[in-house]
């Protein structure tokens, strides 16, 4: 699955216990873990995504 925002596509995989996502091309690579206890949902992750400055 693939989230973006900004012109970014950020790399989500899902494990039990929370998300990765990941960003980058080349040497940097920007990885990012949200627990599952703040979005249990692929929807929820991605309403997370667009509401914080982070991404």
């Amino acid at each position: 699955m693939t989230i973006e925002k900004n012109g970014k596509t950020y790399a989500v995989v899902e494990t039990q216990k929370k998300w990765t996502l990941k960003a980058g091309e080349g040497k940097v690579t920007l990885s990012i873990e949200v627990s599952k206890d703040d979005c249990r949902t692929a929807d929820e992750l991605r309403q997370y995504v667009a509401k914080n400055d982070l991404f």
